[in-house]
Order: structure tokens, then C-alpha cells, then sequence
């Protein structure tokens, strides 16, 4: 150093001190595995879910095994869920199932894991007003429908098993009702083969759904359409005998499907006015 120009041997010395003390800096932010853990759960504590995460986050990372390790990978779930967090709550659910396939606490991780992404399809405006999930793109919905299977197909006897159960039985009739609004959709444009498919899916892979009686009702109608009437005939018999009193049955026990205004049957009048005025069917005679 010696031979270096008193300017460099000062810019050289300044970088040394600077790196010493950065490295110094960087050791004195690792704490104890406990520190770390007992930071985490003061904060979660005080309803400071953000920080409770980092600091859960900041355990895995100095300490990824260790006497904290599950119960902070357990702690990092909730703390994700109550930070409205669903898809970290999803991620760390799954991540401790993984992790720990043996613990006592794995019935919870299943159902976590099932309730965030049962809400992860929930946005702001689910708070304050009541909207159609039904009609959403509802494939974190299927997915938290295998996480409540799973759970009771591993420990059917779980304390959140009953919780979980009534969730399968809402995203069910979700799903149903979901293939139903599409069903109607093409039934309204006339593509009857494909309504048809739709509500067949219903009845074949929803049969307890609140939705069978309807997709039944559809059955028939395109049936109908089709020009298949044994099958729109069967398909009616079945409908009367389990629902008599379905409000899609004329009098005469027939299914008199009311699918709504079709708007490429519509006067523009009729549209623009919200079907108060104007002709509704303009092709009828």
C-alpha cells in the first residue's frame, strides 16, 4: 500500500472501513433463532400482521430447521390470512404440508389452505355489497373443494371437518349453478347442443346440487328443440317425479323454460329502453 498515492491509500482505506462496517452492520441484524421467533410473535400479537410476517420470513431464512421452525411455519399461515393475504396464506399452508407431513397440526394447514383460496376469489367489493360468485371465473373455487376433500379423506374425524363439509356443500352448488348460467346463455342463442352438454354436466356431476331440478328443465327443453323427444320425455319424467311442483312445469306437466329476452330477437327500441318499450321478439308473427 505503501507504493499507492497518498489519495488512493486514503479512497482504499475509506472502502475497507465502509465494507468492515456493512459486515458488521449485516451481523448484527442476525439474531437468535428465538429473537426472531419472539419478534414475530409480538407482533402477531399486536395485530401487526405485516411485520409478523417478515419476521417469520426472516426465521425460515437464517434458521430453515430448528425448535421454532414449525410452529412458525404454522404461525406464517395465519398471519398471511389475517393480512387478507390469500394466496401467501394458500402458498404457506401448502408449503407446510409439505414440510411437515407428520405434524399434529396438518388437519389446520388443509383446512387454512381450503379457506384461502375459498377467498382468494372474494374482491373489495364482496365487504360491502352482495355479489354473484356463480357467475365468476370460479377455478379457486374447485381448487378449495379438493383441499376440503383432502382434509376429510386424511382426518375425517378433524375438529374443522364439519366446517369444511358445509364449504364443499356451498362451492358445490356454486359450481352447479355456474354451469347452469352458461347452459341458459346457449339455450338463449339457440345452440341447444351445447346448453344441453352443459346441464347434462350438471346432472351427472352435481346430482345433490340445488341446481338438478333447473338443469333437468333445460334437458328437456333442448331435447325438445332437437327433435329428440323420448329423451326430452325422460328427461321431463324425471324432473316431475322428483320436483311436481318445479315452476318451469306448465299446466300440463311440459317445461315451460322462460329463458329471457333474446337481444338478437329484440327491437332496438325495446333494448335501449330495458325491455319497458319496443317489440321484445321482433321475429315473431
Amino acid at each position: 500500500m505503501s507504493m499507492l498515492h497518498p489519495m488512493y491509500r486514503t479512497t482504499l482505506t475509506l472502502l475497507l472501513l465502509c465494507l468492515t462496517a456493512c459486515s458488521k452492520h449485516e451481523i448484527a441484524q442476525e439474531h437468535s433463532d428465538q429473537s426472531y421467533f419472539q419478534q414475530a410473535e409480538d407482533a402477531l400479537k399486536s395485530h401487526n400482521y405485516q411485520t409478523a410476517i417478515h419476521k417469520f420470513q426472516d426465521l425460515d431464512s437464517y434458521y430453515p430447521v430448528g425448535p421454532y421452525t414449525e410452529q412458525g411455519h404454522l404461525d406464517l399461515i395465519y398471519a398471511n390470512m389475517m393480512h387478507l393475504d390469500y394466496t401467501g396464506a394458500s402458498a404457506a399452508a401448502d408449503r407446510f404440508i409439505h414440510l411437515h407431513p407428520a405434524s399434529t397440526q396438518l388437519d389446520y394447514a388443509y383446512y387454512a389452505k381450503g379457506i384461502a383460496d375459498y377467498l382468494s376469489t372474494k374482491g373489495m367489493l364482496d365487504r360491502y355489497i352482495s355479489t354473484h360468485t356463480a357467475w365468476r371465473d370460479l377455478s379457486s373455487q374447485r381448487t378449495a373443494y379438493e383441499d376440503f376433500r383432502e382434509l376429510l379423506q386424511h382426518f375425517p374425524n378433524s375438529r374443522f371437518a364439519p366446517d369444511a363439509r358445509q364449504h364443499m356443500i356451498f362451492i358445490r352448488n356454486q359450481l352447479a349453478e355456474s354451469e347452469l348460467h352458461v347452459a341458459l346463455y346457449y339455450a338463449r342463442r339457440g345452440a341447444y347442443l351445447a346448453s344441453l352438454n352443459r346441464a347434462r354436466n350438471i346432472v351427472e356431476g352435481y346430482p345433490q346440487s340445488s341446481s338438478v331440478p333447473e338443469a333437468l328443465a333445460v334437458m328437456s327443453y333442448c331435447y325438445d328443440r332437437l327433435d329428440m323427444h323420448p329423451l326430452a320425455d325422460s328427461a321431463l319424467a324425471v324432473l316431475r317425479y322428483n320436483n311436481p311442483s318445479f315452476h318451469a312445469l306448465d299446466r300440463q306437466g311440459r317445461v315451460a323454460l322462460d329463458l329471457g329476452p333474446r337481444n338478437d330477437r329484440r327491437s332496438w327500441f325495446n333494448i335501449i329502453t330495458f325491455g319497458l318499450l319496443g317489440n321484445p321478439d321482433k321475429n315473431d308473427s
